[in-house]
């Protein structure tokens, strides 16, 4: 029943304001049944009192229409606003002809802005305490000052017994504590949830921050072995191919056999050069992104297929407002496959388009590189190159399919993303 008193989009739980509107609605709905009770013990005990039957009567269809009015609005302040400011003048209206700063009904107005604080917010409760304030202020300078008739407070008090008062009094009382019972209730079980939220996101980034560093010692470790591997056997090159090239200058040997040799030398200085690059682009943070790697990939395209007057072609499709990246040490092996397929292409397919096409799904970065080329027969050629291909793509667990045909050859790769959107270092 009580969900029925609630706008059918803040029954959802994933609402922002799901709990606070079922706590609303349950504190709507026993006020409002409280107030009934009282309503008709005051009818019974004091039928003559007509003006006090309709101030009471006024405040329960106050908080009947404060019920339909939440049920109604997809939105819980705006309704708990009317209910704090309509409930206040009926209830100054009845203070002020039952007593006034001795009336009973001093303790609604209590109440109210207790309850204002509580439930609406802290500056709206700053708003109903500071106009509960002045109309106090109010009558008690009226009944100091014998701005009114001196018995005109105080008549109606007499009139009434003292089981009355102490009726409203404890009637109230009990509501004030149950309001401030549940709203404490409410708030230490929001603080062990927050609490308990705190000590997750602690392990959660103390798990992130124990993986990075692994991920960053692993990077580091491959990082030198490629170098050694890769560059090293390089820069061994260059050297003994220097080496060569004084000796033959030194026998005076055939001017081509030296040009030969300096434009290996000139071919592996470039490698070590591009590759270089590539190491020093690829331990940045950032290029883990994979719009970075996205920019990465298309300049080397653009600037490699240009002089060879073949048309290059790139797309993305990223999700947006994503920020998606993949594993640190998975970045070099997916430049280092991309670029060999385009070397390859500009080699061996005699095509004249080549398309390059980055693709987010919800766990892995789908690249598509093909070209229009005279393919070739996978059976048949050599698989050395494309098991290379392939065992890097593994080593990052991701895949890669090969289709080739007359028409042209398509490489399909998968990446999985990381799985954390951010690093630590972005945090």
């Amino acid at each position: 029943m009580i969900r029925f008193f609630i706008h059918p989009t803040l029954r959802e739980t994933s609402h922002k304001d799901h709990r606070k509107a079922i706590v609303v609605a349950w504190f709507l709905f026993l006020l409002s049944s409280s107030i009934a009770i009282y309503d008709i013990y005051f009818f019974f005990a004091y039928p003559e009192d007509t003006f006090k039957q309709m101030t009471n009567l006024i405040g329960l269809l106050v908080f009947a229409f404060c019920i339909l009015f939440l049920r109604l609005s997809p939105k819980i302040n705006l309704p708990l606003v009317i209910l704090s400011f309509t409930s206040l003048p009926a209830t100054m209206v009845s203070v002020y002809n039952t007593g006034g700063i001795f009336s009973a009904d001093i303790s609604w107005l209590l109440l109210t802005a207790m309850g204002t604080f509580i439930i609406v917010g802290f500056w709206w409760g700053i708003v109903a305490s500071s106009l509960v304030a002045v109309y106090l202020g109010i009558l008690f300078y009226m009944d100091d000052s014998s701005a009114a008739n001196p018995g005109f407070f105080k008549s109606y008090v007499l009139s009434h017994n003292n089981g009355h008062y102490a009726f409203t009094w404890f009637f109230v009382l009990v509501l004030m504590a149950t309001l401030l019972g549940t709203f404490t209730l409410i708030l230490n079980k929001t603080n062990k949830k927050l609490e308990d939220l705190s000590k997750s996101k602690i392990r959660e980034l103390e798990e992130t921050v124990k993986s990075t560093t692994n991920q960053i010692s692993a990077l580091r470790s491959n990082i030198a072995k490629d170098f050694h591997d890769e560059m090293g056997n390089k820069l061994a090159s260059i050297n003994i191919l220097s080496q060569s090239v004084a000796l033959k200058i030194k026998e005076n040997s055939d001017r081509n056999d030296v040009e030969k040799l300096l434009q290996t030398i000139e071919f592996r200085s470039r490698e070590v050069y591009q590759g270089t690059k590539d190491f020093i682009w690829s331990i940045d943070f950032k290029s883990d992104y994979i719009e970075e790697l996205f920019i990465y990939v298309r300049d080397f395209g653009e600037n490699f297929f240009l002089p060879l007057e073949i048309s290059y072609h790139s797309e993305k499709e990223f999700v947006e407002g994503n920020i998606s990246r993949l594993e640190a040490s998975a970045i070099r092996q997916v430049i280092f496959v991309c670029k060999e397929i385009m070397t390859n292409a500009a080699k061996h397919s005699s095509c004249t388009d080549v398309y390059l096409k980055m693709e987010e799904s919800s766990e892995a970065l789908l690249i598509s590189i093909s070209d229009n080329g005279c393919g070739f027969d996978t059976g048949k050629v050599a698989r050395r190159g494309i098991n290379n291909l392939s065992n890097r793509i593994a080593l990052i667990n991701g895949s890669c399919e090969l289709k080739s045909g007359s028409s042209g050859t398509v490489y399909q790769l998968s990446i999985p993303l990381a799985k954390s959107y951010l690093s630590v270092l972005d945090r």
